[in-house]
């Protein structure tokens, strides 16, 4: 593996939605793999809100069973955030995450099961538990490239 660039990532917002200073993030090559970026934890993929913000919209809206914002979190449109919550209904993900996971299912339905699964399978890996959107990002891809 080998540095390939970097890249700022310019457009990165907290909760109240107020931009921070650009991040920059190293891109790296991969023989088998191609060309690819390692995001901090504190990063989600494909969205501007940080992962701990998506996060805390996601357990809120699969709490309330509506897109409507937490009261900590006045940033994203609630359009967005049921965006967010709705990719958490892919049984491929759900499949991809239970052949990982040690132990049995949670004993929760619907969005509440995969994000128990997500948070479950990131304190198998060491990680915060609270990093669980990032993990169901990283397992949405693979679940769909192999």
């Amino acid at each position: 593996m080998s540095r390939h660039g970097s890249y700022s990532r310019k457009d990165v917002r907290t909760a109240s939605g107020e931009r921070l200073k650009p991040v920059p993030i190293q891109r790296w090559h991969c023989k088998e793999h191609g060309v690819f970026s390692f995001l901090p934890a504190f990063l989600a993929r494909w969205t501007r809100y940080l992962a701990e913000v998506v996060g805390t919209v996601v357990k809120a809206v699969a709490a309330r069973g509506r897109p409507e914002l937490p009261v900590e979190v006045t940033g994203p449109d609630p359009r967005t955030a049921l965006r967010w919550f709705r990719g958490l209904f892919d049984e491929r993900l759900k499949r991809w995450l239970l052949q990982r996971l040690r132990g049995g299912p949670p004993g929760s339905q619907g969005a509440h099961e995969m994000i128990e699964l997500a948070e479950s399978y990131a304190r198998q890996l060491h990680l915060d538990p609270r990093e669980f959107f990032s993990i169901l990002q990283s397992a949405r891809f693979a679940s769909t490239s192999g």
